[in-house]
């Protein structure tokens, strides 16, 4: 095809496989650490807080003990603050600035809500890391036919080969 003729290489899997295959790829990379920790940290939902409840971010505003962080940020009327967590404790996530937060991508808390509850809460990194582990290199061998050496190599050339392009094929961003 015109797009597997500009590639280095390229992989055959299973029509409809491509997601496993990211998500096995995915799953080795976050198992092996090689993401930008600070990157995550600073620049991506990764360290917001998920209430473990019903699966939702956890409100800043919801959080009696940082109503004076939310009142004290100067955001639109649409923005949301959520919470992170950082060695210093739970903190107002401002969403108009980029400057680092110093938030932990992992762990799970309890939080005093302003009903007077408390709610478990975990990391998205946390969550998403729970997701990845599914997608053993065995499952994804099997969904995508390609050989876990492969994969495993690929995944881990995407982390460490500087710089790297991915290029896919004109249906996927379709639907």
């Amino acid at each position: 095809s015109p797009t597997a003729a500009k590639a280095d290489e390229w992989v055959c899997l299973k029509p409809d496989s491509d997601a496993s295959l990211a998500l096995g790829m995915a799953n080795i990379i976050v198992s092996e650490n090689l993401y930008d920790t600070s990157f995550l940290a600073d620049f991506t939902d990764m360290p917001i807080l998920v209430r473990l409840d019903n699966g939702k971010r956890l409100l800043a505003k919801d959080v009696p003990a940082l109503r004076g962080q939310v009142n004290a940020l100067k955001m639109p009327d649409y923005r949301e603050a959520f919470v992170v967590r950082t060695e210093k404790g739970f903190v107002a996530l401002n969403p108009e600035s980029l400057q680092p937060t110093g938030a932990l991508l992992e762990g799970s808390w309890e939080v005093a809500c302003a009903d007077g509850s408390r709610v478990s809460v975990t990391t998205t990194f946390s969550k998403l890391r729970a997701v990845l582990s599914e997608y053993t290199l065995k499952r994804v061998e099997q969904d995508t036919s390609v050989p876990a050496a492969t994969i495993t190599r690929i995944a881990r050339e995407c982390c460490l080969v500087k710089p790297v392009h991915i290029i896919y094929g004109a249906s996927g961003y379709k639907w």
